[in-house]
């Protein structure tokens, strides 16, 4: 995403365009920032906006225009200068919850299962900050292919890539990760009703799994 690109005056116009769009943009992510913050305090924190660039291979359309990035302490945005308000709302909340847990002692993301407990915390986060937003992951898996996708989970023939991208020879929707993780985070709150955030933020890989109907196949 930070790439050079040959299509250097559509990425100068693209930032020209975001620049006019500057002071909404701070608006949106500072408003979110702070409503985060007051949930789960994080002393250091750094946010970049950058451009998508012209060359991504990513889907940005059925992004609306907002895509995201976190690393320890500092999240980027990336925009399309046609993001839409909302998703740019729920990505900002969504990325801080992934730097509050960066900021643990044993946050590791060296399995595909982490990556998948990770972005369920995330999206489950931003559910409760930005009310209404419907990411294109924010769909349900038959039982079929959630399956399928449990399995392929510690496979070392499958990459953390092949769950965010997809993979078609291996049978892997597109998102399958975030969509997995939803799924064992919906499982985990209809058993722990009136946890805090804080409380299932902080909650291990272990108790989280804990009952989830594929839990056996995942922790293998």
């Amino acid at each position: 995403m930070l790439q050079s690109t040959v299509y250097e005056q559509e990425l100068l116009d693209k930032i020209e365009n975001l620049m006019k769009q500057q002071d909404n943009i701070k608006k949106i992510i500072q408003k979110n920032y702070i409503a985060s913050h007051k949930i789960l305090p994080k002393k250091k924190s750094t946010i970049i906006v950058a451009p998508i660039n012209p060359e991504s291979s990513l889907d940005i359309q059925s992004m609306k225009g907002v895509t995201g990035a976190a690393y320890k302490d500092a999240f980027i945005l990336y925009l399309d200068p046609n993001y839409d308000q909302d998703v740019l709302a729920y990505t900002t909340a969504h990325e801080y919850h992934h730097l509050v847990l960066m900021d643990t002692p044993d946050f590791s993301l060296n399995t595909t299962l982490n990556s998948v407990i990770f972005e369920g915390k995330a999206d489950a986060f931003a559910d409760r900050i930005v009310k209404g937003v419907t990411n294109p992951w924010n769909v349900a898996m038959d039982e079929a292919t959630k399956k399928h996708v449990a399995l392929l989970v510690n496979s070392y023939e499958v990459s953390q890539l092949d769950f965010v991208l997809g993979n078609e020879q291996k049978e892997i929707p597109r998102w399958s990760n975030y969509m997995l993780g939803r799924d064992i985070l919906n499982h985990y709150f209809e058993s722990h009703p009136d946890q805090s955030i804080a409380d299932w933020t902080y909650t291990d890989q272990t108790d989280i799994l804990k009952g989830y109907k594929y839990q056996k196949i995942l922790e293998q």
